[in-house]
């Protein structure tokens, strides 16, 4: 027995250096596998050789630095700016209702007229005893023509309470459109009545002209740059007031500096373009100085019938503006006006936009004032 028992004691003695030795080489072998990893991935961070896609985050509280793998962070995108200044001023109805019947409280009685961005109808106010108002649809189905249109209902709630400018009653939004609910003029257009008197008389010439610097003042003194003043853009009411009415390509700019000319080509003001190699470009000009310009040539047009420049296009207009090809049939009839209104005209279409009056000085002109002998 005592045998058998030697015999096993004898075994392990044997047998257990060899078992030590393989477990201690495996055990280095595990040690030293763990090391490379972190090694290799403490290597990676501290040259900054990190894979763009992933953030590497690491724990201190082991000193074998375990390494955490989170997913990549998905950058959050920013709501548009138009839509985050809209919201909450402009009520919104129902997308799937469409035209304008939408607005259940408005009755519509008939078209005004169409634009490039949208369409103006009167309607009646059922709510409101069937006073009249003028609607405008604008369309809001892209980011450009989304900023227009909510540009232009943001510039009217500035210039709420003033005289001179349409009133803007409520804005109502859809999926794509703009509804704004503004006052009615029914008068028309200076335009039209321009053509069908074939010109006005320079007392009623006077009163408009009255008319249409209170309206840019009060748009000057709020910043906002017209950027289209003519005819076409302002209306009388029932009692014969003249109205601003189209604010879609206005801007509000502070500092006055404009990059882009949006006016209509025969009421621009030189310094809005230049010939570069023969070719009409746009330039930088004073927003304020150009305003008045083409309220100039607005006054010329009143008291003339005629447009101050003519072309067979707008560029060939420009040209004619640039070059100071004036219509004739404008300069005949400008040279049977009064000494006070040529004199006038002949400030307000000043070349130079720095010796150009202001809106102000306008309204303190002489030929405006009322009793005035300047129109002798």
């Amino acid at each position: 027995m005592w045998r058998c028992w030697s015999f096993f004691l004898l075994a392990i003695i044997i047998a257990y250096p060899e078992a030590v030795h393989a477990v201690n080489r495996n055990k280095r072998a595990r040690e030293d596998g763990c090391l490379e990893t972190v090694g290799a991935s403490q290597r990676a961070v501290g040259s900054v050789q990190v894979d763009p896609a992933t953030r590497l985050v690491t724990t201190r509280k082991s000193r074998l630095k375990s390494v955490q793998l989170l997913p990549p962070r998905v950058p959050t995108r920013r709501r548009s700016l138009v839509r985050n200044n809209t919201e909450g001023l402009v009520p919104r109805i129902a997308s799937t209702d469409t035209g304008i019947r939408i607005l259940s409280n408005y009755k519509r009685v008939a078209d005004i007229g169409s634009g490039s961005f949208g369409r103006v109808h009167v309607a009646s106010d059922l709510r409101n005893h069937g006073r009249l108002v003028a609607i405008k649809r604008q369309d809001t189905s892209t980011a450009s023509r989304r900023m227009v249109a909510f540009n232009e209902f943001h510039l009217l709630q500035r210039l709420r309470g003033c005289a001179c400018i349409v009133q803007i009653f409520k804005g109502l939004t859809t999926k794509c459109r703009l509804y704004l609910v503004m006052e009615y003029l029914s008068g028309g257009t200076l335009s039209h009545r321009i053509r069908s008197q074939d010109g006005i008389s320079e007392r009623d010439a006077k009163r408009y002209l009255h008319d249409i610097v209170c309206g840019v003042d009060a748009c000057h003194s709020r910043d906002i740059i017209l950027n289209d003043i003519k005819p076409d853009n302002m209306a009388f009411d029932g009692e014969g007031n003249l109205k601003l009415i189209d604010f879609g390509v206005a801007e509000y700019s502070p500092h006055r500096k404009m990059s882009k000319s949006m006016t209509t080509a025969n009421y621009v003001s030189p310094e809005q373009f230049e010939l570069v190699d023969q070719r009409v470009q746009m330039k930088e000009f004073d927003g304020a100085a150009a305003d008045v310009w083409a309220v100039g040539a607005t006054l010329i047009e009143m008291l003339t019938g005629h447009c101050l420049f003519l072309g067979r296009g707008d560029e060939d207009v420009i040209r004619n503006v640039l070059n100071l090809h004036i219509n004739v049939r404008c300069l005949a009839g400008y040279r049977h006006l009064s000494q006070g209104a040529r004199l006038l005209v002949e400030r307000m279409l000043e070349q130079d936009p720095k010796m150009r009056p202001t809106i102000r000085e306008i309204a303190l002109d002489e030929w405006l004032q009322p009793e005035s002998n300047a129109n002798a």
